[in-house]
């Protein structure tokens, strides 16, 4: 082998080793590389709870009656803490000023929020108002005038079968 192929090889190898390093450290330092964290949270989201409770007595549920039949909040109540869950508050809608246009609104906060899905699954439609600054996760279940009953356990077991809890805005 003449020197000046051996010269040539030299060059050629040291240029692949130069070009492999190069390339490696590219990927090492590659921001895209790595994956976002799914559980950070952005600037100003609060961190919300969106495991639904196994257990339906791990939920604490105030009933609130915003229509005009009278002991409404008391029957459906009795209902919940028939089905497991342990209730608070019973009584007339503390926000009157507004009124519910739907069967049922539930209110809750960051921690409540795999609680406010299960309970979704009671009814044929929920809204949901969730409140940023809302502490603990007890949901308000308040009945809407377009209420009419609560789904059979039936129903209530394909329905939560069918949850998938995602945050709202400013939660993460």
């Amino acid at each position: 082998m003449s020197m000046a192929r051996v010269r040539a090889l030299i060059i050629v190898g040291s240029l692949v080793v130069i070009a492999a390093v190069t390339v490696i450290w590219a990927i090492l330092r590659d921001s895209q590389a790595t994956p976002p964290d799914p559980n950070a949270c952005g600037p100003g989201e609060v961190r919300a709870s969106l495991e639904i409770p196994e257990n339906f007595s791990e939920v604490t549920v105030n009933v609130y009656n915003d229509t005009d039949q009278e002991g409404l909040a008391q029957r459906v109540s009795e209902q919940l803490a028939a089905a497991g869950f342990v209730i608070g508050e019973v009584a007339q809608d503390p926000l009157r000023d507004r009124v519910v246009r739907v069967p049922v609104e539930l209110r809750f906060g960051p921690e409540g929020v795999g609680a406010a899905y299960l309970l979704s699954a009671f009814v044929t439609q929920a809204d949901f108002l969730d409140d940023l600054s809302r502490e603990g996760a007890t949901v308000d279940f308040v009945i809407g005038i377009e209420f009419e009953q609560l789904r059979s356990q039936s129903e209530v077991q394909e329905a939560i079968s069918r949850l998938e809890p995602s945050p709202f805005a400013g939660m993460c």
